[in-house]
């Protein structure tokens, strides 16, 4: 059982260096990268827990999307899917993959620019509300509030 095991692993990872392309491979290592990434914040929420929730949920579905991305990345430039993407390079492919990757941080950003009104800070834990001008000037909050639940939430009156 096991020879048969290692005799599939070993052909696989010939035919693999032999005729898959430099380009897929420098994906495929992206992949493997992502994927151990993501394993290992799930491996950390399980073992330490999961007391900031939301930047667990953040980080790990952020993997799953650069994941699927640069799936649809290696679809696209897979030499023998040509016949599916006549129309997509893989110049362009790559692109759309830079852009899909950057346009959400963006978005983020210039949201946070182009505000200019008041913003309503909101303890997770206690419901304190305090009315702010920015969301940056968060020290209005006394500091052993701050320190006690070390999690405040903006959003917009």
């Amino acid at each position: 059982m096991s020879n048969s095991v290692i005799s599939v692993i070993s052909r696989f990872l010939e035919e693999y260096t032999t005729t898959t392309p430099n380009k897929l491979k420098v994906v495929d290592a992206y992949l493997l990268y992502i994927l151990l990434t993501g394993a290992l914040q799930f491996l950390y929420c399980l073992l330490v827990g999961t007391f900031p929730f939301n930047s667990f949920l953040s980080g790990f579905i952020s993997c799953v999307g650069a994941f699927i991305l640069a799936v649809c990345l290696r679809i696209q430039i897979n030499p023998q899917n040509k016949g599916e993407f006549l129309s997509i390079s893989p110049e362009r492919a790559f692109a759309d993959f830079l852009f899909a990757h950057t346009r959400p941080p963006l978005r983020r950003s210039q949201q946070e620019k182009s505000s200019k009104l008041p913003f309503k800070t909101q303890c997770y834990f206690c419901c304190r509300a305090t009315d702010l001008e920015s969301p940056i000037r968060s020290s209005t909050l006394t500091e052993s509030h701050l320190v006690t639940h070390d999690a405040v939430q903006f959003s917009y009156r």
